[in-house]
């Protein structure tokens, strides 16, 4: 726990000056008693006030452990009251001396008419301090809370991005082994090029892990290798077009974000389909957001492949939880085309 008063700079000067506020206030109060002593009673006054200001910023030293949530309340008043009583004599002792060697010719006088106003100066200035500790205390206790807060949901929100991509992969992979088992007989060159593209695919996925945001740029390019994978897979029954806006590539994107979306498109659009289907992807710019869109074509007479719609439930979950929500992911279905579209703000 860091004193309250001495924690900045701000806060010390902010204090000094209230003491001195409240000495001059004093110092107005007591004057007009005493005219033909106006310095040597404004000296007094400066010298009282300090001191109690003083004693404060030591006295927090064994204050902070008077503390309700280890104590009674009993116990927690009669804390108190012995650190109000022992402070307020003890200055009062401490300012008779002074009071004595600046004020002896008037001293009796003196000490009635500013006795009260001493001893209430004692009482109201302990409970004001005491109040603004506490409050203190309990606002960086908050604030620490809502720090550590943030922190963790920090962490929990990338372990579950990390989760959330690493349930995109393992499928397409094992798939692909596969494919490639099968080619290593019939067609070893064409084997040779699919472990290529994967090796490709696969150390793209580890920087897209490392780094939560990619360019637009670096995650087509990446695409573009899955989809020479799935080609080799599928042959002619696929065929894919790309319509990129230029100023749409240096912008960030989720990493592995549209590879979930095409391998979504081909799951349904292309597996079970007896023609050629064709994947079309998307980029444009409007206003201040990003779209990205991608549409494949599919055999309306074709028995749908059943999913568990894992993967647009990850890309959505991911976008809420980059984007805070103002990222939007929408289906469309027609006739024989679905239609993904992603609509980003250009910052996350």
């Amino acid at each position: 726990m860091r004193h309250p008063i001495l924690k900045d700079k701000n806060r010390v000067l902010t204090y000094l000056f209230l003491w001195v506020m409240v000495a001059l206030f004093q110092y107005i109060f007591v004057y007009r008693a005493f005219p033909g002593h106006s310095l040597r009673v404004l000296a007094v006054t400066l010298i009282q006030n300090f001191l109690l200001a003083t004693m404060y910023i030591g006295a927090w030293f064994g204050l902070r452990y008077i503390n309700l949530e280890t104590q009674k309340t009993l116990q927690f008043v009669a804390n108190h009251l012995i650190y109000l009583v022992v402070i307020t004599l003890l200055w009062l002792s401490m300012t008779n001396l002074f009071d004595q060697v600046l004020l002896r010719d008037i001293l009796p006088d003196y000490r009635i008419r500013t006795g009260p106003l001493k001893s209430m100066l004692g009482i109201f200035s302990y409970l004001l301090f005491v109040s603004y500790m506490y409050l203190d205390a309990y606002y960086t206790s908050y604030m620490d809370k809502i720090e550590n807060e943030r922190k963790l949901y920090e962490i929990l929100k990338e372990s579950e991005l990390n989760l959330l991509k690493s349930q995109m992969n393992p499928h397409f992979i094992f798939n692909s082994l596969n494919s490639i088992s099968s080619l290593t007989m019939l067609d070893p060159v064409r084997a040779q090029e699919m472990i290529i593209r994967l090796s490709d695919f696969l150390r793209y996925t580890v920087t897209a892990t490392r780094d939560q945001l990619v360019t637009l740029e670096k995650e087509i390019d990446m695409c573009r290798a899955y989809l020479d994978i799935e080609k080799v897979r599928f042959g002619s029954k696929i065929s894919f077009t790309f319509a990129v806006d230029p100023a749409s590539l240096p912008l960030k994107v989720p990493g592995m974000i549209l590879q979930t979306l095409f391998e979504n498109a081909i799951k349904h659009g292309v597996y079970n389909s007896l023609g050629k289907e064709c994947i079309h992807f998307e980029s444009r710019l409007e206003k201040d957001r990003l779209i990205l869109c991608i549409e494949n074509s599919f055999d309306p007479a074709s028995r749908p492949k059943v999913g568990t719609g894992t993967g647009l439930k990850n890309v959505r979950n991911r976008l809420d939880l980059i984007y805070d929500r103002a990222a939007l992911l929408s289906t469309d279905m027609q006739e024989n085309r679905f239609t993904a579209t992603m609509n980003l703000p250009l910052q996350p």
